[in-house]
């Protein structure tokens, strides 16, 4: 997903990127962690993961951790997401549209 241009950067503070990452994508960052398996909930939980693991540098142990899930559950979003990225357009669309948003406020968080 990311641009041959395009330099990764680490997010230091998990849960803020949960919440914004959630906020943007227009779920609770709370029903991420709940065992909810409604369809908007998975895909959220799928982006989120494939875009902070890829291009944001979370650690899938952190980010199962904060969402109160295995790791191992952690790494199957991230299978499912990339199978998904490459056959579905709009799932590439919205994992596209989450990472600038979320590195326009990385970045500015950094200018400071």
């Amino acid at each position: 997903m990311a641009g041959a241009g395009t330099q990764r950067v680490t997010v230091r503070d998990v849960d803020a990127f949960i919440r914004r990452a959630a906020e943007h994508l227009g779920v609770s960052s709370d029903v991420l962690g709940a065992r909810s398996k409604a369809p908007a909930t998975v895909r959220a939980r799928e982006i989120i993961a494939i875009v902070g693991v890829e291009r944001f540098g979370v650690k899938v142990k952190d980010l199962a951790g904060r969402l109160g899930k295995n790791p191992g559950s952690v790494s199957r979003w991230m299978v499912r997401a990339a199978q998904a990225r490459d056959e579905d357009r709009e799932f590439e669309a919205c994992c596209r549209r989450l990472e600038a948003a979320l590195t326009k406020i990385v970045s500015k968080r950094s200018a400071r």
